[in-house]
């Protein structure tokens, strides 16, 4: 155990008075404040140095991963400040996106009241289409029933012109018989005329 300060007193105390003040003091600067075996060797000091070597080696290498790690942490704050512009390229899309969300809601609201009011048109319409649905049957019906008039009076008015044209072809029928028996008539009448002289010829030939 190292000599505490009382016993180091006792011992330059009674060295003084052994020695005297003068060497009590010199050999007391030659006495270790502490344990003898606390004290380093040669072996201790080769073993030290060795490493320290070590140490030495491990700082270098220390120093080479810290270089690394400032390369990483400079391209590392690279990455962040592209992040950070991307960041805030973002944020510039994400109001964008936000006023443009905005613009859609306002369209969708606006479609929904030209819906409701297309809803309306097409409702009065129907309600036209039915109304003019029933004007078109009416109408054709007051057609149908006119034409069916007119087609029997076109009917009425063609029996009659039928039946003048039957009485006239009777009649030019008639008439044509008429003049064919005339003709006939005449023919025969003027071909004996003609012949009589001839055949009293040959009579008057054949008798002489």
């Amino acid at each position: 155990m190292p000599a505490s300060e009382q016993k180091r007193l006792v011992l330059r105390n009674r060295l003084i008075e052994v020695l005297g003040e003068e060497e009590a003091e010199v050999l007391m600067e030659s006495l270790p404040p502490f344990d003898w075996h606390r004290l380093a060797t040669k072996d201790d000091i080769f073993v030290l140095k060795d490493d320290v070597e070590a140490l030495k080696k491990d700082v270098e290498a220390l120093k080479g991963d810290v270089g690394a790690l400032k390369g990483d942490v400079g391209a590392l704050k690279g990455d962040v400040e592209a992040l950070k512009e991307n960041v805030f390229v973002l944020k510039d899309d994400v109001e964008a996106l936000k006023k443009d969300v905005e613009a859609l809601k306002e369209n969708v609201f606006a479609l929904k009241d030209d819906v409701f009011a297309l809803k309306g048109d097409v409702e009065a319409l129907k309600k036209d289409v039915e109304a003019l649905k029933g004007d078109v049957e009416a109408s054709e019906q007051r057609l149908r029933t006119e034409m069916n008039a007119g087609f029997t009076n076109i009917r009425t008015e063609m029996d009659g012109k039928f039946a003048k044209i039957d009485a006239e072809f009777t009649r030019f029928r008639g008439e044509m018989a008429l003049q064919l028996a005339k003709q006939t008539r005449t023919m025969v009448f003027t071909m004996l005329g003609l012949s009589l002289p001839t055949w009293g010829a040959i009579l008057a030939v054949g008798l002489g």
